[in-house]
């Protein structure tokens, strides 16, 4: 699709290997890598040099290799605002401009990032609420992720964007507590890629 000549692969890597493989990449042989889950946010401090959105949500998931340096960029956050920009022209006007964001790893930095840039409101639902607040400090409300709490960000939410890995080649998964419903004004983002049709969705 991009024209570009060359192989493309995919490599499994634990968490304890990631200091090590990324030392492996960083002869001549490979021009780049990009980052997933869960290596987005460690992958900063094994860079050289962030671009600044990289810098800016903490989190990297493309890296450029130039001569033996490293250079870490977010590319989640232009993609996620593209996204973004179709759903609410989808949604036809109807989207409350606050977002529910369920996760607080990278790819809610990034998209906490892309919905600053557009002035939204954002609510942080985590199992973990003080990593959020640690993650977002005052750019988010960060809420427990119980049934409760997210009943009452949805009842302001005009989007749910689900950031988290649940649901993630587990059909039946779904991110949210038992005994929440979603009615019509609040439209859904699965950022889980697959299966394309999601518990969630």
């Amino acid at each position: 699709a991009a024209a570009l000549r060359g192989a493309y692969e995919a490599i499994r890597m634990p968490a304890n290997d990631l200091d090590d493989a990324v030392s492996s990449l960083r002869p001549a042989g490979h021009d780049g890598f990009n980052v997933t889950i869960p290596h987005k946010e460690a992958m900063v401090a094994l860079v050289d040099r962030l671009d600044s959105l990289a810098a800016e949500t903490g989190a990297v998931n493309t890296v450029k290799r130039v001569g033996r340096s490293l250079i870490g960029y977010n590319t989640d956050v232009t993609g996620f605002g593209r996204l973004f920009d179709r759903l609410v022209l989808i949604a036809e006007g109807r989207v409350r401009d606050v977002a529910l964001v369920l996760g607080a790893g990278g790819a809610a930095r990034a998209t906490v990032a892309a919905l600053h840039t557009r002035g939204w409101t954002v609510v942080i639902a985590n199992r973990t609420p003080e990593r959020a607040v640690r993650a977002f400090g005052a750019h988010a409300t960060v809420v427990p992720l119980d049934a409760s709490d997210i009943h009452a960000a949805l009842d302001v939410a005009g989007l749910l964007i689900n950031t988290t890995s649940v649901g993630m080649g587990v059909r039946t998964d779904s991110p949210l507590p038992r005994g929440v419903h979603l009615d019509a004004r609040v439209t859904v983002c699965d950022l889980v890629y697959s299966p394309l049709d999601t518990a969630l969705l």
